[in-house]
């Protein structure tokens, strides 16, 4: 298992925890995603994609909008032929969005192998800047986000 410290503040924790397994006769090992956020305020995981966002605020649209367009931006060669496969691991769907991370430059998104691009590809990721989903941000948790990109 591999990880790694996205952001580390005396209010949040997030780290991108990221374990491999190997199936005997597969090609390949797989990793995938696990990712954590604690609030240290609260003694409390915050859940994604639920816990980041305003309830009945439209976050899933706003967010898989952003990462479609972003994605396709990111494959721009390999468009035509993967722009099915993003638009299907992107789409609003709270199970497309588990892997959620704050960083000091932005809600991280990661998809894993397989979700938005193949196996090749590796891991995809999106970063959004807090500035863009500030209307649907928790409000506490965007205050103790956006102290963090102007220190």
């Amino acid at each position: 298992m591999r990880y790694e410290t996205e952001l580390l503040t005396s209010e949040l924790i997030s780290i991108r925890f990221e374990p491999t397994t190997y199936t005997a006769g597969a090609a390949h090992p797989y990793s995938f995603t696990h990712a954590f956020n604690y609030d240290l305020r609260t003694g409390s995981i915050i859940r994604s994609p639920e816990g980041f966002f305003t309830p009945n605020s439209g976050y899933l649209d706003t967010i898989s909008s952003y990462s479609i367009n972003n994605l396709l931006e990111q494959f721009n060669n390999e468009r035509d032929a993967i722009e099915p496969m993003i638009r299907g691991g992107a789409t609003p769907n709270s199970e497309n969005y588990q892997n959620l991370l704050f960083t000091k430059s932005g809600l991280l998104i990661v998809f894993d192998p397989y979700q938005v691009a193949p196996y090749a590809a590796g891991i995809s990721e999106v970063t959004i800047p807090y500035e863009t989903i500030a209307g649907i941000m928790d409000p506490e948790l965007f205050s103790l986000v956006s102290t963090q990109t102007t220190n």
